[in-house]
């Protein structure tokens, strides 16, 4: 009988300790799951406010029009809860290099600024440092070339060259260039002035280019080139490209600013951003007379004068 009871007692004392086995690990589990949510809420606060910081970083520097430098959240004024300022920093840095566009569909242009640009909406008042030079336009980047097989023929490149010293009455003009094979059956351009060459994928900046301009003997008092894709497809599209490399374009002018803004928590998550900003993208209506795609004016310099450049802000890309 007695045998039977502690039998009994252990059968229970078993029970017991199995019991509180489980619900300690149940607890256990809840509080680990608990503790990791609440790490893992943490990490993607903090996440999200170095982010968010990362992109006040670029504003503030894009608002104050600072020089190419690298400069402390601090310095830009910053006050940001939970943000190192002293560790977090944007990086400012000109096109100095090589340079490729943004990329180009139909009918669209991009401004080239072939001399150097202040900051206040004006030029710098000396003369162009590619002046005297060609500059080799690349254009047809291979990301976006389906058939190889007489890729320049595909499209055609419209140049408006804007130049001049910025006197009274007559301050600028303007000159006209069509780049095409001539070998297009559809006849998108007409009266090409400068046929293009075709090249074994020459690489600029990571962007290979199949095809080749030259625009020679850029005038010493250039200032703009509106470069405008002409095609009757819309799914050509490209981005144009200048090598400052030595046989080439060197010296070609800066054509924006390059923004590397990196933001750092007080507990060390960081998070980088970057952004491209171009000089102004000026309106083609101001120099460009729209026209069909088949009925182009004649290339070849123009006695229209153009008019005065505006004044503006920059324009991000």
């Amino acid at each position: 009988m007695k045998d039977k009871k502690l039998y009994k007692k252990g059968q229970a004392l078993l029970i017991i300790v199995l019991l509180l086995a489980t619900i300690i690990t149940v607890v256990l589990a809840v509080s680990f799951t608990s503790r990791t949510e609440t790490k893992v809420s943490k990490l993607q606060q903090d996440s999200d406010r170095s982010l968010a910081a990362a992109e006040a970083g670029l504003e503030a520097a894009i608002n104050v029009s600072v020089t190419p430098a690298p400069y402390t959240f601090s310095h830009l004024g910053l006050e940001l809860q939970g943000i190192d300022l002293e560790n977090s920093t944007v990086k400012v840095e000109s096109t100095t290099s090589n340079f490729v566009s943004p990329l180009l569909s139909k009918d669209t242009q991009y401004t080239l600024y072939l001399t150097h640009y202040k900051n206040d909406g004006v030029f710098e008042n000396e003369p162009s440092p590619i002046g005297g030079k060609s500059l080799h336009l690349f254009y047809m980047s291979v990301e976006n070339v389906t058939n190889i097989l007489n890729v320049c023929d595909q499209v055609g490149l419209e140049l408006t060259l804007v130049y001049g010293d910025g006197t009274v009455p007559s301050p600028y003009s303007q000159e006209r260039h069509v780049v095409a094979t001539g070998n297009n059956s559809d006849n998108t351009v007409s009266n090409p002035d400068i046929t293009p060459s075709l090249i074994n994928s020459h690489s600029i900046n990571n962007t290979s280019f199949l095809c080749e301009a030259v625009l020679p003997n850029i005038p010493v008092s250039a200032k703009l080139l509106f470069v405008r894709l002409i095609t009757t497809s819309l799914n050509s599209s490209t981005r144009i490209g200048v090598d400052t490399g030595v046989g080439y374009t060197p010296n070609f002018p800066a054509q924006g600013k390059y923004f590397y803004s990196e933001a750092k928590t007080v507990s060390g998550i960081s998070k980088k951003i970057q952004l491209f900003q171009s000089y102004p993208q000026i309106p083609s209506e101001l120099f460009v007379t729209s026209f069909t795609t088949k009925n182009f004016l004649s290339p070849g310099p123009s006695t229209t004068n153009a008019p005065t450049p505006p004044r503006g802000n920059n324009v991000n890309k």
